[in-house]
């Protein structure tokens, strides 16, 4: 009698080995991903990912050091008159110089004379050595707006040029601007006023002189690619913003200072910052926070937005607040690597379909969670495109899989064919040593119809002796591939004994 073993997963295995497949699959999937962020497919998808963060986060405490003094639609309904009149913009900045603030920021156009009470104002601007007005700087879209004159003579002028997202988000700030002179935004003159009492002030970082230092805090200027971004605008020196939700600082109304309806202590050692809130004059700007998925977009207003641009300086300053911080390119492109790493890995580990897609889920809030923490910790890390790559690469080995089960089916099925002619008994075993193809010849010689023996052990059908020694031979014929023969005893279904001498390859067992 003689008994062929034949093992389909040879074949298999020298089509495909499983950690070629997978890395194959995870760089092919990458490449593809990173492609698609270079080209600038992804920018949106990944800054809107990027916006879902700030979202996430817990709300965080008021910030007492800063104070923004509004002007609404009943202060100047009040004043009869937009700009508000000379004369009563003297009155709000000598009402709150008196509570001495640390620092006055007038985030208001004053490049003109508006009667009546330009002596008021102009005397009051000489007297307060700690306002620092605005100017807009001219740029290749825009025209500029000159500061206020007094101001502009006294060098108390700090710029409020902005940079707007293709999204109409604004997610950066300026702090420098070069125009054949260093010129410095509102925000960072107000905040280094407000640090030289703490005795801080700036100076070039250690790890680079380009970089600008405050206290620990090193403020490293956007670069074109950072994050999310592709071909950013980098003009002037750029920062992310690390932005406080709307309603973060303490505001007040300009009637609310001149009527003596403000506590003083509210007042003493801020920075206070003065702008327009009146939705009529249209100085809003969309940030972060402002959701615009299903319409109801909530911009903050000019004067707000800067008060996040001090706030964000002299947190990170003072108590260590986070800066948005990124990975380096090459850093980035690992990261997305190893996420379809995972992905592929998980799906040719899990070949269940409902496994594999509750693995996809776990690994994808995996994900996002890490994502997440990173962001708390001040780290922008590449959400949309390891996502990407994670689902691509699940997919492409999903495919693969479907590739190789008919192929399996294929085989078994060309293999049935030709053990069925061949009348000595020959059974296939899969890796778990599971009878997948049997002839007749063999089902005989043992005694069991067809289907008692399909996808069946040793240990199901034969004694535990018996199947111990026929695993042992299946296992190191599988591991070494080369050929054994022993004899062994076989007891078949009637309780007959039969002792055989098989001769065991890795592809076929003959048996004596």
């Amino acid at each position: 009698m003689q008994m062929f073993k034949v093992s389909l997963y040879r074949r298999l295995k020298q089509l495909v080995r499983q950690e070629r497949q997978i890395l194959i699959a995870s760089a092919v999937v990458t490449s593809a991903v990173i492609l698609l962020r270079l080209i600038g497919i992804l920018q949106s998808s990944e800054l809107a990912a990027f916006d879902q963060l700030f979202h996430l986060r817990q709300l965080e405490a008021l910030d007492e050091r800063i104070v923004i003094v509004e002007i609404n639609e009943k202060d100047i309904r009040q004043a009869k008159q937009w700009p508000i009149p000379d004369r009563d913009m003297a009155q709000l900045l000598q009402k709150l110089n008196s509570y001495q603030p640390r620092t006055i920021g007038l985030d208001i156009y004053r490049d003109l004379q508006v009667s009546p009470g330009r002596e008021e104002f102009v005397k009051a601007c000489q007297t307060i050595p700690n306002l620092i007005g605005i100017e807009k700087l001219k740029d290749q879209t825009t025209i500029g707006v000159a500061p206020p004159p007094v101001l502009s003579q006294q060098k108390q002028v700090g710029f409020n040029n902005v940079v707007i997202d293709p999204d109409g988000k604004l997610r950066r700030s300026l702090l420098y601007w070069h125009d054949g002179e260093v010129r410095q935004s509102l925000a960072l003159k107000l905040a280094l006023i407000y640090l030289k009492a703490e005795k801080i002030t700036a100076k070039r970082a250690k790890t680079n002189p380009n970089y600008l230092q405050l206290n620990q805090s090193v403020f490293r200027p956007f670069q074109a690619n950072d994050g999310g971004y592709v071909r950013g605008d980098t003009k002037g020196y750029q920062v992310l913003v690390n932005f406080r939700r709307p309603g973060s600082f303490r505001t007040v109304s300009m009637q609310d200072v001149l009527a003596n309806r403000v506590n003083p202590n509210w007042i003493r050692d801020r920075v206070v910052n003065i702008g327009s809130t009146a939705p009529s004059l249209q100085d809003f700007f969309y940030n972060p926070y402002s959701n615009n998925l299903v319409g109801s977009a909530k911009p903050i207003a000019g004067v707000e937005l800067h008060a996040n641009f001090v706030s964000q300086i002299l947190s990170s300053t003072l108590d260590g607040r986070p800066l948005i911080n990124v990975w380096p390119e090459f850093g980035e492109w690992l990261w997305i690597f190893s996420w379809s790493l995972v992905g592929a890995g998980s799906i040719w580990r899990l070949r269940s379909p409902r496994r594999a897609c509750l693995g996809l889920l776990f690994v994808g809030g995996a994900l996002i969670g890490s994502c997440y923490l990173a962001f708390l910790a001040g780290w922008w890390l590449p959400l949309v495109p390891p996502l990407l790559a994670l689902l691509g690469s699940a997919a492409v080995i999903t495919s693969y899989l479907a590739h190789l089960k008919e192929e399996l089916k294929r085989s078994k099925e060309f293999l049935q064919t030709v053990i069925n002619t061949i009348p000595d008994p020959v059974f296939v075993k899969n890796k778990e040593h599971e009878c997948i193809i049997l002839n007749q010849a063999y089902c005989q010689f043992v005694g069991y119809p067809l289907e008692t023996l399909m996808e069946k052990s040793d240990y199901d059908i034969f004694p535990k002796h018996e199947a111990d020694v026929f695993w042992d031979e299946d296992e190191l014929v599988f591991q070494t591939g080369q050929a054994q023969e022993n004899e062994e005893e076989l007891t078949d279904a009637f309780g007959t004994t039969y002792l055989i001498a098989p001769c065991c390859w890795h592809d076929v067992l003959k048996c004596h």
